[in-house]
């Protein structure tokens, strides 16, 4: 029996199931879809309500978790839980890579940062925990909207900068700054060639390695 995570694929099944003729009327397709959908509502509101009201044990006995009881959806947790435990101890086992599938394909962190969260005795932060898995209620809201606490977040990356060596320090902020400040940057957009049409002539190849080689010795305006 397949199975999945995903609901638009998991509903997609259900709809597929229903449907036991490829030939179904519009009316017999409405009814069927509304009933889907009315079913998955429900779903969703009892998941939703559960992740406000319900805590497992599980989760209590994980100090990991602490920054995200009630203010996470217990699937989310139940995901991270075998995430940091049977997923890490089969990577150790094995010596496997983690692969980043969950952080890739879910927006929760994965085995590998898990374990380097473990190593150091650090809390997941909410902000770790993409907005989906954050959502508790059924109305439509604005990410823009959610409140951030930009100070306290500035002075977590301080800290964690501060443990970085200085090549990482002085690679982050370069970017810091070029988003602050773009005009500071030395970066240059690419040259768009105009005239496609056929291979260029050595001539032309050679003016374009003279005309790239001055680029780049021409740094950025001093101030």
């Amino acid at each position: 029996m397949q199975s999945t995570t995903n609901r638009a694929e998991g509903a997609h099944a259900a709809l597929k199931k229903q449907l036991t003729t490829p030939r179904c009327s519009l009316e017999s397709l409405v009814k069927k879809v509304d009933t889907l959908v009315l079913k998955q509502y429900a779903q969703i509101k009892k998941s939703l309500e559960e992740s406000r009201t319900k805590r497992m044990n599980s989760h209590l006995q994980i100090p990991m978790f602490s920054n995200l009881l009630p203010k996470v959806s217990i699937h989310a947790l139940n995901l991270l839980e075998n995430e940091l435990t049977w997923r890490i101890d089969t990577l150790r086992s094995f010596g496997s890579t983690c692969g980043c599938q969950l952080y890739s394909g879910a927006g929760l962190l994965c085995a590998c940062r898990l374990e380097r969260l473990q190593n150091t005795d650090c809390v997941i932060q909410l902000e770790d925990i993409d907005i989906f898995w954050r959502k508790r209620d059924l109305n439509t809201s604005n990410i823009d909207e959610e409140d951030v606490d930009v100070d306290k977040q500035l002075e977590y990356v301080k800290q964690k900068l501060s443990t970085q060596p200085p090549q990482v320090r002085k690679s982050v902020l370069s970017k810091i700054m070029a988003v602050v400040n773009p005009y500071m940057s030395d970066k240059k957009p690419p040259v768009v060639q105009e005239n496609t049409r056929g291979r260029p002539t050595s001539k032309v190849q050679q003016q374009r390695k003279e005309q790239a080689a001055r680029d780049s010795s021409v740094g950025p305006p001093r101030q």
